[in-house]
């Protein structure tokens, strides 16, 4: 199975309906849930191991307001012996113990893996994942946190209409650790020069990522974003991916293009949007492409460009209303990028 690289970030203005909020206190985290959940307690014994044990609780809010754009929320805690996994072992063991968390899934031809990503919390590994249920045209997303012994398990079950809405990261993002749990991992990105300039209306926000995919694991560094004022647009994103050398032979045009295909169909599938155009491009020589798509059943445009030069992938674009495409702010960020000597 391939996973390819996701480089759109979608924003959507989706409103979800009003709920009293209530937050479910637990001794060593919080989160915040739309209404009560039902909540299973259970012990079993890991296979395998003999006299080790892991206690589970599960709770799992069904939301029938088909109004609403969320389907499912959940939350599994698993306390594992601390012999058996700790947020103490190596980067690759907890890397592949978070991995097996999703082999329900990973099993299954009904499922389809969208992208995977690093997923940081209180300095915690963990992992977020996006699927796409093949049969039901669904899709939902998973974040997964080794946390001492403890694994816990987010989930959010999108309606079909409803793929990208506020209300799964709300949730998601709602999930807080107690103070006093602080792990050891440590991204170091100290070192990190930008290879590009490109003129933001304001300051975005830098963030980074890894993603899984076909040739490794990839850092993105994105800036990013989101206005609030701007008559035109509702986000600006920028983003450098830099890939193991001569992993894409660039002086190959039809190994090139595969690489650009096979890029914006992994972003407009994991958008769950619609294509509505490429065209090719090029920058001081270099070949790129310019994409186009809908989003959100169409009430955003979203206008991409990609450019593969020196081993990095450059991607930018803008998001906006559908009456808004094309508009001049939109043309003058695109055409702003350049590649710093």
């Amino acid at each position: 199975m391939k996973i390819f690289t996701s480089i759109l970030i979608l924003v959507t203005s989706l409103s979800i309906h009003s709920y009293d909020q209530r937050s479910q206190n637990e001794k060593d985290y919080k989160i915040t849930w739309p209404d009560m959940p039902s909540i299973q307690v259970d012990t079993s014994s890991i296979e395998g191991f003999e006299g080790m044990t892991v206690i589970s609780e599960y709770m799992e809010l069904n939301i029938s307001d088909e109004t609403h754009p969320i389907k499912k929320y959940a939350l599994s805690h698993d306390l594992y012996p601390s012999e058996y996994i700790h947020s103490d072992s190596t980067y690759n063991l907890i890397d592949q113990f978070l991995n097996s968390t999703q082999n329900e899934y990973l099993g299954d031809e009904q499922y389809e893996l969208l992208a995977s990503s690093e997923s940081i919390l209180n300095d915690y590994y963990g992992k977020e994942f996006r699927w796409k249920n093949l049969v039901a045209n669904e899709y939902f997303k998973t974040r997964v946190f080794l946390v001492e012994s403890s694994v816990y398990q987010l989930s959010v079950f999108s309606r079909q209409e409803n793929s990208h809405n506020k209300a799964i990261n709300e949730f998601l993002d709602s999930f807080q650790l107690s103070e006093k749990l602080r792990g050891n991992y440590n991204f170091n990105f100290e070192n990190y020069i930008q290879s590009y300039s490109i003129s933001f209306p304001t300051q975005p926000v830098l963030q980074t990522r890894t993603l899984d995919s076909e040739l490794g694991k990839l850092v993105l560094v994105i800036n990013i974003l989101e206005t609030t004022n701007d008559p035109h647009n509702l986000l600006y994103m920028a983003c450098e991916v830099e890939h193991p050398p001569n992993a894409i032979n660039s002086s190959s045009n039809y190994e090139l293009n595969n690489f650009f295909i096979s890029s914006i169909n992994g972003s407009v599938n994991a958008a769950n949007g619609q294509l509505i155009s490429i065209k090719d491009i090029e920058y001081i020589g270099s070949p790129g492409k310019e994409y186009k798509m809908y989003a959100a059943e169409g009430q955003f445009i979203a206008k991409y460009r990609l450019f593969y030069i020196n081993d990095v992938l450059y991607s930018f674009g803008v998001m906006t209303q559908s009456i808004n495409d094309d508009n001049s702010t939109m043309e003058s960020f695109l055409n702003s990028f350049k590649i710093v000597e």
